[in-house]
């Protein structure tokens, strides 16, 4: 039988999940009018620390993988640890990405709400940037899980606008209180887009979202970002991803 590189890729992915040979970065989120960092995103990285595992060959498909649920799980424990022991790692807002799979298990959720009362309690906030995996119809299916973790004081994130979701009534139902841009539509391709992320930013500006730019590398993207009317970015340029201190 042939193994795919998907299969493959896969295989190594979990076999080093297993050896415990992996981390979380944390990458900065800056506020561009005020220029200072404002929250971060916590990164999966996976393999060896000189040469990890390329995330653009496993994501966002391999979450659909039964077994990632248990690395979900690996994550939020030792998120858990570290808000216990050194919560002065962790930003005001901390962005964690989640897929479909996790929101459907009511273990991890209730998991989640647990971690989240340790943040509140260090006056530190989790967003949750629910991933390109989603559809409408699993934001649906999760309203009741979404809503509990909104009450919970938790605060919702759409990921990768641009290539999934797009439908604004929509998001704005789904109550996320952050839109984050693809790189591939707000840095890449913007005059393409152009009539696109207007009409978006003006929605976000009506609906009290803001808008957060991905994968900004120079000064002169985040000047034209500015101007444009987004309100944070991530990217190259404000820093690149850096091992968070774990014990």
């Amino acid at each position: 039988m042939n193994i795919t590189n998907s299969q493959a890729n896969y295989a190594e992915f979990f076999h080093h999940i297993e050896e415990e040979r992996w981390w979380l970065a944390s990458q900065p989120i800056v506020d561009l009018k005020e220029d200072t960092v404002m929250a971060s995103e916590l990164l999966l990285r996976v393999g060896k620390e000189d040469s990890p595992l390329d995330n653009s060959l496993l994501f966002p498909k391999i979450t659909l993988d039964h077994r990632f649920l248990e690395v979900s799980f690996k994550i939020w424990n030792l998120i858990d640890k570290i808000i216990e022991t050194k919560k002065e790692v962790f930003s005001d807002r901390t962005f964690i990405n989640i897929c479909p799979q996790d929101i459907k298990d009511r273990e991890l959720v209730s998991f989640v709400k647990k971690v989240n009362k340790k943040f509140l309690s260090n006056e530190k906030r989790i967003v949750l940037e629910l991933s390109e995996q989603f559809s409408e119809q699993d934001i649906l299916d999760s309203k009741d899980k979404l809503s509990d973790l909104i009450n919970s004081g938790i605060e919702l994130a759409l990921d990768d606008y641009g290539l999934g979701i797009l439908n604004l009534d929509f998001i704005q139902q789904a109550k996320v209180s952050y839109l984050k841009f693809d790189k591939s539509i707000c840095v890449d391709g913007f005059k393409e887009n152009n009539n696109l992320i207007k009409e978006t930013l003006l929605f976000c500006n009506r609906n009290n979202i803001i808008s957060l730019a991905e994968g900004v590398e120079s000064d002169d993207q985040r000047d034209f970002l500015l101007s444009a009317g987004f309100k944070l970015a991530q990217g190259f340029l404000f820093g690149k991803p850096k091992k968070l201190i774990t014990l």
